[in-house]
């Protein structure tokens, strides 16, 4: 016996604002991820010689280069803002499951337990379960 799946379109995410800016912040870590490329290749750069050095400098005065720069801020900044947003709400999830702040590393984990548990329960579709906040949020 098969259980029923309702199909989902490829823009489910466009029908809720929080969905949304969900979306966009995990797009915005290809940007993060890319500009920490770019950072590795500038300091392998700098130490192979000074010619390649100059030469690297020279093309990050190009406009292009300065349009990336301005995009991967815009995208990095809105990445680090939610960040920072979303990091109290998770201290005091932290702080009541093991009592006290000091012990907060303790609680990653536990967290890592979590999310395991809820993508299992996502996967399956089981709202009834408590552990999918994301879902019924």
């Amino acid at each position: 016996m098969t259980t029923y799946r309702k199909p989902v379109s490829n823009t489910w995410w466009l029908e809720s604002k929080p969905y949304f800016f969900f979306v966009i912040r995990e797009f915005t870590s290809l940007f993060v991820a890319g500009y920490c490329l770019f950072l590795l290749v500038f300091i392998a750069k700098a130490g192979d010689s000074q010619e390649a050095y100059a030469t690297l400098i020279l093309s990050l005065k190009s406009p292009i280069s300065m349009v990336l720069h301005l995009i991967s801020f815009t995208f990095i900044l809105y990445h680090a803002i939610t960040w920072f947003n979303l990091t109290p709400k998770i201290i005091p999830e932290c702080v009541n499951r093991r009592g006290s702040l000091s012990q907060l590393g303790g609680c990653l984990p536990d967290n890592l337990l979590a999310h395991i548990r809820r993508l299992k329960c996502q996967n399956q579709m089981n709202l009834s379960c408590g552990c999918c906040f994301l879902l019924v949020a």
